[in-house]
């Protein structure tokens, strides 16, 4: 869990003193940077603390069940799309690409 702590440490960082432009005028990046220090939080709260460690797990544990729900749909929602004519297969391809990596990252989330 340290590693993790250090590598959101630095996401922040980043974020913080690189792009602060960019935070005020991107909806975007600003939620990464709340998703960020949420996540930096959760884990420094319980990096040492056996109770809150169950805690956060249950939560990630939650959370990547219900991402994982959400991506299905969204796979289902392409498929959909494969039978119209007027969409590249290579679109569809790259958007399912995508989906593939999200799901992906969600193995990533603290174990």
């Amino acid at each position: 869990m340290e590693i993790e702590i250090a590598l959101l440490e630095r996401a922040v960082e980043e974020l913080g003193e690189n792009y602060p432009l960019d935070l005020k005028s991107n909806p975007l990046l600003q939620n990464k940077l709340d998703l960020l220090k949420n996540k930096l939080k959760l884990y420094s709260e319980s990096c040492y603390n056996e109770p809150q460690k169950k805690i956060v797990k249950k939560m990630i544990t939650r959370f990547r069940s219900i991402v994982s729900a959400i991506i299905e749909q969204q796979r289902a929602e392409l498929h959909q799309f494969r039978t119209k004519d007027k969409f590249d297969d290579d679109i569809i391809r790259q958007v399912e690409n995508r989906l593939d990596l999200e799901e992906e990252g969600l193995q990533g989330e603290l174990d």
